[in-house]
């Protein structure tokens, strides 16, 4: 297979040849026929125009971003990736292009294809709204809704679980727990424990996820508002399914977004973890690195970088409060002894706010980036 992942280059090459092909192929979609002679690359722009015409496609501005999208990130390109992508682009409202280019950047690196179904579940990751919020709308749906089905009331008896207090879990120690709950309400390893308990006909305990609950409504509902709300949350869902695990050799990667209920405070946890395997195949528990965001209800935004080397844990947190620091060194000794405990050792804690030299505030952007499933590392720039 070949891979043409630098156009650009081939557009300013002088040494090029006129009338030299693109020699850029994705499986069998090649672009052998797409020219471009020296008399043809007078500019980028003009080049991008060109090389449209040449597919087959509008010269839109849309479509020339979408064209500098493949230069620019290096993305193996094809006439049929280009056309699928500009197809779905053009049901796209203009102030979401960003974020549709985006979508279409991480769904070509996870090596998908692009289909509508696929792409839409990537744009719904990029919006900055909390599965919370999508739980509470699919709620008020619901409630909407009388008499109900018994599915119905079996998505309602759930939602409500993971945004009503009845769920929270304050004790540290149950946090690895709610993290299972959240993971299994959702339904985020739906098909794959399907494919599982088929053989043990112990199936119908799995479709009270949420996930298969949400699907099964949308079959047999025709109210359009309740529909609506049911197909956001559910893409969501697919989206988190998507780019949840990432496999780079003996290194693997985990990005999740969950509800949980901190005392009466509903939020979203997003966690992205990166560590690697061992010869066994189990992960190795003296390296890894965590990204953890949410938003608090005194504190607001909190990302915590955590870095374990060797046992060794570092870890630095990012936050606008200057009396966050006062507050951390409070309980920086017990969280040694905890850690401790789990023979880990607690290097340090360090906390970055608004009044560190080199500190500002945690953008929406930045935020996004280092949770996005496109980036090679865990790193972010504050």
């Amino acid at each position: 297979m070949i891979q043409f992942n630098n156009l650009q280059s081939f557009f300013l090459n002088e040494s090029l040849s006129k009338g030299q092909m693109v020699p850029s192929k994705v499986g069998n979609n090649s672009m052998d026929d797409l020219t471009l002679s020296k008399t043809e690359s007078a500019d980028m722009e003009g080049q991008l125009i060109t090389l449209l015409k040449k597919v087959g496609l509008g010269c839109t501005k849309e479509n020339q971003q979408l064209l500098r999208l493949f230069i620019h990130g290096q993305l193996p390109i094809s006439k049929e990736s280009l056309k699928a992508a500009s197809e779905w682009l053009k049901d796209i409202g203009k102030s979401d292009i960003p974020k549709a280019l985006e979508a279409i950047k991480i769904t070509v690196q996870k090596e998908l294809p692009l289909t509508g179904s696929i792409l839409h579940s990537m744009l719904a990751l990029q919006t900055e709204e909390t599965i919370t919020n999508n739980l509470v709308k699919v709620l008020e749906a619901l409630e909407s809704i009388n008499p109900k089905t018994k599915t119905q009331q079996q998505l309602e008896t759930l939602v409500r679980q993971l945004t009503e207090p009845s769920l929270n879990l304050e004790n540290g120690k149950d946090m690895p727990q709610l993290f299972k709950q959240a993971v299994a309400a959702l339904g985020l390893q739906y098909e794959h424990d399907i494919s599982i308990l088929e053989k043990e006909q112990l199936v119908e305990n799995k479709l009270l996820a949420l996930k298969p609950l949400l699907m099964k409504i949308l079959e047999e509902t025709a109210d359009p508002h309740v529909k609506e709300k049911m197909d956001q949350l559910l893409t969501r869902i697919t989206g988190l399914q998507l780019i949840n695990t990432e496999q780079e050799g003996q290194f693997q990667q985990l990005l999740l977004q969950l509800p949980i209920l901190l005392g009466n405070h509903s939020t979203d946890v997003k966690m992205k973890w990166r560590g690697k395997k061992q010869q066994n195949g189990q992960i190795d528990p003296d390296y890894c690195r965590v990204l953890f965001y949410l938003e608090l209800e005194q504190l607001r935004e909190v990302l915590v970088d955590v870095h374990v080397q060797n046992r060794i844990v570092n870890i630095q947190i990012y936050n606008d409060n200057p009396k966050l620091n006062l507050l951390i060194k409070s309980v920086q000794q017990l969280l040694k002894e905890k850690l401790e405990n789990l023979q880990y050792h607690l290097s340090g804690i360090i906390v970055l706010t608004k009044e560190n030299e080199n500190n500002k505030k945690i953008t929406a952007t930045e935020k996004l980036s280092a949770f996005s499933p496109s980036m090679n590392g865990v790193d972010i720039k504050i």
